[in-house]
């Protein structure tokens, strides 16, 4: 599968290239191998190649955000097993004193809000809040939820201009830095693949 990318729609909106469309296919063997390589060796070399067997445009051309924007693309359409994002609820739940009644902090309001606003007659076959006991547990519900790559939202970098004429020291730092910073994201993002 290749998908074509409209590079207005890049994080960086196509404004450090001069061409309209990048295509990217998806990874196969070769290139799942080179990740798990990369991840292995704690090295960007291998995920250099993979990106590059896969790219139209020359990724070290690439800006940090596009470059990961594809890489996200390609996780989320390359592999069988789909992308997990998981975490613990550290919110809170309100406990019915004596049983096992559970109510969020929306229930407790609605609860609230249909007895104060329901008739004498209705309130009748209402439970009274001021009757419930509640008491404050912790919810540690462990959630798990498939990521989507259209869900993900797309930060562009902002209307400034760029400057391509970086003095050559100035460059060499800054691809020095953002190699560092490629690195570091790169293994923690794949570690789990």
């Amino acid at each position: 599968m290749t998908l074509e990318f409209n590079t207005e729609d890049l994080p960086s909106r196509g404004r450090a290239y001069n061409v309209r469309s990048i295509s990217v296919e998806k990874f196969k063997m070769r290139q799942i191998a080179k990740m798990s390589q990369a991840a292995s060796l704690n090295s960007l070399a291998p995920m250099s190649s993979a990106m590059s067997d896969c790219v139209t445009l020359d990724n070290g051309q690439l800006t940090v955000g596009d470059m990961y924007y594809f890489l996200a693309w390609e996780r989320c359409n390359s592999y069988s097993t789909p992308l997990i994002a998981e975490w613990d609820c550290r919110g809170e739940l309100f406990q019915e004193d004596g049983t096992e009644n559970t109510f969020t902090h929306e229930d407790v309001v609605k609860l609230v809000e249909e007895y104060t606003n329901a008739s004498d007659e209705q309130k009748e076959n209402l439970r009274n809040p001021d009757d419930i006991k509640l008491k404050t547990i912790d919810c540690e519900t462990h959630n798990a939820q498939p990521i989507i790559f259209s869900e993900f939202e797309v930060v562009p970098l902002p209307d400034t201009p760029l400057d391509p004429l970086l003095e050559p020291d100035v460059r060499a730092k800054r691809e020095a830095a953002l190699a560092d910073f490629r690195n570091q994201l790169f293994l923690w993002y794949w570690r789990g693949w």
